[in-house]
C-alpha cells in the first residue's frame, strides 16, 4: 500500500520518476492515455498517474485532503497477483482482495483491464464506506471494465443479482460495470450517499444503477448505454441528485417509483423505449433535461405521482421533443401537472396538464388514466394488443422493482425475461448532437476519497434566473423521521437566518475566506459568501428547536418564504447538506433541504 503524500513527491525530482515509471503498473497506466492526452499532460508526464490519481500541479486538491495522506491501494488485472502488496511495483490482482484490504479514506486505483470472475473476482464486490474506486475518469472507464454478478439478499427488495454494492461517503469513478445475468444489476446503492461519476452502465441486463431504502447519492457525467430494464431505478424514500447523464437505448430511461423524489438536472434522455417513467407516489423535479426521439412517450406519469416539470418561480427548461407517441403523458390519478417553461409541442401531450398560468390543456383523457379508473378489468381477463395504448398496465409486486409495461411486445426468444419491453434494436442509431457544457460543470477526473469534496472548492452548478423573474420559491428535499441523533457539530454548519438578513460569518467557511473589515454596517448575503443550500425542519415550536439543538446547537428559528422553521444550517454544496440531512432525520425530524436565492 502506497500514500498519496508520498506518490506526489515522484514529480520533485528527475531521477526518482524516472524509476517510477518503469513499475508494470506505471506503464500500463501510461498506455491507456490517448496521445494527445499526453501530450496536453506536458511535463505532467513526469507523474506516473496525472490526471488519473494525482491532479496536475496547476490544480489543487480539495482542501479536506491537502493536509493528510491517503493510502492508495494499486490493482491491475493483467499484471497483479493478489498476494503482493498493493503497490505500484507490486499491485493486487482484484477488486475483491484489495476492498477487503482497504481502511477508510482509501483510494483504489484500477489499472487498464477486465475485471470479472475469470481474473478472480467474487461478486457482488462490497465497498467500504469513505473508499474510493477509480478507474479511468477521462474516457468513463472505456478501458477499466468490471463485468459479473453475484446474488445479494436486500432488506427492501429480497434477493438481486448486483455486480457492486455501494457505501456511505464512497465514490465511484472511471469505470465501466456490466452484469449480464439474468435480472443483472450493475450497481446497487441502498439507503446509503456516495458519489458516481464519469463511469460508463451497459450490458446489464436489468438495470444500470438501482436506489432504494433512504439514499441520496450523486450520480453525475455517467453514460447508461444498452441495458435491459431501465438505465437507473429510483425507489423508496430516496433523494438522489440525477445531474448531466446520458440515457441511450434502454428500455426506460429513468424509472422513478414508491415515494421517490430525485433532482433530475441536464440529462439526456434519447431512443429508449420511454424516456421517463414516475410511478407511485413519486415526486421528481425535472430541469434542464433533453428528452427527444423515445419510441414511446418523452415523459410518463401514472397512479398517484405528481412530478414538478416547472412553476411561476422556476421555468422547467427542459426540451422534450420528436418523441414517437407523446412528448408528455399524464396518466396519473386526476393529478394535473405544472410544465411551466418548457420546449414541447401541445399536439404531442395528453391528460390535464398545465404548460402557463394562463393555460391549461385537457389533450383527451390519457388511457392510462382511464385504466387505472377502471379497476373491474383484471391483466389476466384482457386481450393485449401490441401497441395499442389502452392495454397499458403498471406492474407494482412485492417479488419486484415495480415497472410500468405501457405494451406488450411479440415473443422474442432472445430477449431478456424481465418485465419490462428490452431494446428492440443492438444496433446503436446515430448519436445526437452532443449539450454544450462549460468546464465548470464537469467533474474533474481527481483522487477525491472524500465524499464531500465532488465539488472540489467551487460552487454547485444551480440555474439562476434573471433579475426581472420572481424569486424562487425553494426546492424541497424531504425524507421520513427516523431514531438515534447524533451529533454533527464538526462538519462546519453556518447558520443562516435567511435571504434578507445579515448572514454573519464563520462555521461552513475556511478561516481564510471569512470576510475582514467592519461587517456591522453592510450583511453580507448568502449569494454573497457562495452558499447554495438551506437545511430547515417544518416547526417552530420550543420542542422542535431542543430536539434540533441536540443535533446542532447553532440551530434557530425563522420565516422562510412566509413560513416557519427551524434553521439547521447553510452550505455551499450539497452533499454537506445532505449529510445534516441525514442527521435530523435519524433524530425523529423531519428536515428538508431547500436551494437558496
Amino acid at each position: 500500500m502506497t500514500r498519496l503524500s508520498d506518490i506526489s513527491q515522484l514529480g520533485s525530482s528527475f531521477p526518482r520518476t524516472a524509476i517510477a515509471l518503469t513499475s508494470p503498473f506505471s506503464l500500463m497506466v501510461l498506455r491507456s492515455f490517448s496521445p494527445f492526452l499526453l501530450i496536453s499532460l506536458g511535463l505532467g508526464l513526469f507523474n506516473p498517474l496525472c490526471g488519473l490519481a494525482i491532479p496536475p500541479r496547476n490544480q489543487q486538491m480539495a482542501p479536506a485532503t491537502n493536509n493528510r495522506s491517503i493510502p492508495v491501494i494499486y490493482v491491475s488485472s493483467t499484471l497483479g497477483n493478489d498476494g503482493g502488496q498493493g503497490t505500484q511495483q507490486s499491485p493486487f490482482k482484484t477488486i475483491t482482495k484489495a476492498v477487503s484490504m482497504a481502511p477508510s479514506n482509501t483510494a483504489i486505483i484500477l489499472a487498464p483491464g477486465t475485471y470479472s470472475s475469470q481474473t478472480g473476482e467474487q461478486f457482488p464486490i462490497i465497498l467500504h464506506n469513505n473508499v474510493t474506486l477509480q478507474g479511468n475518469p477521462n474516457t468513463k472507464g472505456k478501458d477499466v471494465i468490471i463485468t459479473g454478478g453475484g446474488f445479494y439478499t436486500s432488506k427492501t427488495s429480497a434477493q438481486q443479482n448486483i455486480t457492486m454494492l455501494g457505501a456511505n461517503s464512497s465514490r465511484i469513478s472511471g469505470v465501466t460495470i456490466t452484469n449480464p445475468n439474468e435480472r443483472g444489476y450493475g450497481l446497487w446503492i441502498e439507503s446509503s450517499s456516495l458519489i458516481v461519476s464519469q463511469n460508463t452502465f451497459t450490458g446489464n441486463s436489468h438495470d444500470g444503477i438501482s436506489i432504494v431504502g433512504i439514499s441520496a447519492p450523486i450520480i453525475q457525467d455517467n453514460s447508461f448505454i444498452q441495458n435491459g430494464a431501465n438505465g437507473i431505478t429510483i425507489y423508496g424514500n430516496s433523494r438522489p441528485e440525477i445531474r448531466n447523464n446520458e440515457f441511450q437505448n434502454t428500455g426506460f430511461g429513468i424509472n422513478i417509483s414508491q415515494n421517490a423524489a430525485p433532482f433530475v438536472i441536464g440529462n439526456r434522455v434519447f431512443y429508449n423505449k420511454d424516456g421517463i417513467v414516475i410511478q407511485a407516489n413519486a415526486r421528481p423535479i425535472l430541469r434542464n433535461n433533453q428528452i427527444e426521439r423515445n419510441q414511446r412517450d418523452g415523459i410518463v406519469a401514472i397512479a398517484e405521482s405528481l412530478p414538478d416539470l416547472g412553476n411561476t418561480q422556476e421555468p422547467g427548461g427542459n426540451v422534450i421533443r420528436n418523441n414517437g407517441r407523446y412528448d408528455l403523458n399524464n396518466g396519473t390519478k386526476g393529478q394535473q401537472i405544472l410544465a411551466y417553461g418548457n420546449q414541447l409541442a401541445a399536439n404531442k401531450i395528453i391528460g390535464p396538464i398545465q404548460l402557463s398560468p394562463y393555460q391549461t390543456t385537457m389533450a383527451g383523457t390519457s388511457p392510462l388514466a382511464r385504466q387505472l379508473s377502471n379497476p373491474t378489468s383484471s391483466p389476466g381477463s384482457r386481450t393485449v394488443v401490441a401497441n395499442d395504448p389502452s392495454t397499458m398496465t403498471p406492474i407494482n409486486t412485492a417479488s419486484s422493482l415495480p415497472v410500468y409495461l405501457p405494451e406488450s411486445n411479440p415473443a422474442n426468444p432472445n430477449s431478456i425475461p424481465i418485465p419490462v419491453p428490452p431494446p428492440e434494436s443492438s444496433r446503436l442509431p446515430p448519436q445526437p448532437a452532443p449539450r454544450p457544457q462549460s468546464s465548470g460543470d464537469r467533474v474533474l477526473g481527481l483522487l477525491v476519497p472524500v465524499v464531500s469534496d465532488l465539488i472540489l472548492g467551487r460552487r454547485a452548478s444551480v440555474p439562476v434566473p434573471p433579475r426581472t423573474q420572481p424569486r424562487q420559491t425553494p426546492q424541497a428535499i424531504t425524507q421520513p423521521p427516523q431514531a438515534q441523533p447524533t451529533s454533527v457539530a464538526s462538519i462546519g454548519i453556518l447558520a443562516v437566518p435567511g435571504p434578507d438578513i445579515p448572514i454573519g460569518s464563520g462555521g461552513g467557511l475556511l478561516p481564510n475566506e471569512v470576510a475582514s473589515g467592519n461587517q456591522g454596517d453592510i450583511p453580507l448575503s448568502p449569494m454573497a459568501l457562495g452558499l447554495r443550500y438551506r437545511v430547515v425542519v417544518e416547526s417552530s415550536s420550543d420542542a422542535d428547536l431542543r430536539r434540533v439543538r441536540s443535533v446542532v446547537p447553532e440551530a434557530f428559528t425563522t420565516v422562510v418564504q412566509g413560513r416557519s422553521v427551524v434553521q439547521a444550517g447553510a452550505f455551499r454544496d450539497q452533499y454537506r447538506a445532505n449529510y445534516l440531512l441525514q442527521q435530523l432525520t435519524r433524530s425523529g425530524l423531519r428536515a428538508r433541504i431547500e436551494m437558496m436565492n
